[in-house]
């Protein structure tokens, strides 16, 4: 199937995702891959601003018991089907997140998330997966794309600048962005390509995956499992030691995996003066080789 550079007739690498824009692709919009993006200055910085200031006021109406004025933040993630990035199973028309996520996080942030919002551990948009159950890579994606919406139209305007061919055929449409300066969800017209009719949002390449580098699976395997080795190592009085392995102590009780075992360890690590979600921060940009950029 053609691609967006085949459909617009783009010689040459280009430095967003060329998908092919008929169907919904297996990729994923990721706040942690935005934050560590060193190719899209100053979309990224955009983008970055866009998520934190977002959290934060969440953050903010939990911690002043406005639940309602949290959810009335949440609630505006329905599938941003101008991407046509995850895995809808509906053509490019996808369900998304809506109303029903944006409660399920309402619910946890005031929760059982609000100790880790109280000692500012949990800050980042890519924290929620770790904890909310139904937050996966899908949903993240969403979410993260609906808080960015406002760079990626800027984005994506500056690929129509770079390649004139994007601009062949448009329309001005009003679109959903977060007013990072007003904090306020508010609307923009704006112009986009048009395939097969339809509002296409470009996304740098480095922005999307098929996977979160923030995954509660990940963060499980390697952070919480390595919490686990040190407490349960013992030390003999000759000086050596027994450390178990990581497979042996998802074996223990009390570390299956799942989110409700990732929050609650993460907790007792921090009551002993660790933060888990630092340090798995710290891993993910140690592990993290950014794709080359392919653009000219």
């Amino acid at each position: 199937m053609p691609t967006i550079r085949n459909i617009f007739k783009i010689n040459g690498p280009v430095p967003f995702l060329d998908i092919e824009p008929h169907k919904d692709n297996g990729l994923f919009v990721d706040p942690c891959r935005i934050r560590l993006d060193t190719w899209a200055s100053p979309h990224r910085a955009a983008a970055v601003q866009q998520m934190n200031t977002f959290l934060d006021l969440v953050a903010r109406k939990i911690m002043a018991n406005d639940v309602s004025g949290a959810f009335d933040l949440l609630k505006h993630f329905g599938e941003p089907n101008e991407t046509r990035l995850g895995m809808s199973k509906l053509e490019i028309m996808g369900r998304g997140g809506g109303l029903e996520v944006g409660w399920s996080i309402t619910e946890a942030l005031s929760d059982e998330l609000r100790p880790l919002l109280e000692v500012a551990i949990l800050k980042y948009l890519e924290n929620l997966p770790l904890f909310v159950a139904g937050v996966d890579r899908d949903i993240t994606s969403d979410i993260t794309t609906r808080i960015a919406f406002n760079a990626l139209i800027d984005f994506t305007q500056a690929m129509m600048r770079r390649y004139p061919e994007l601009g062949r055929q448009t329309r001005p449409d009003k679109y959903q962005i977060w007013d990072d300066q007003n904090l306020v969800w508010t609307t923009r017209t704006a112009e986009l390509p048009l395939v097969y009719g339809a509002p296409l949002l470009l996304v740098p390449k480095q922005w999307a995956g098929p996977s979160l580098l923030m995954s509660y699976q990940r963060f499980h395997q390697t952070t919480v499992r390595g919490w686990g080795q040190e407490v349960h190592t013992t030390y003999f009085p000759n000086g050596r030691s027994f450390r178990p392995t990581k497979e042996q102590i998802e074996q223990m009780p009390g570390y299956k995996l799942s989110r409700e075992t990732n929050l609650r360890i993460t907790q007792h690590a921090y009551d002993n003066g660790v933060n888990l979600i630092q340090e798995f921060t710290d891993f993910v940009e140690r592990r993290y080789e950014e794709p080359r950029s392919q653009a000219a």
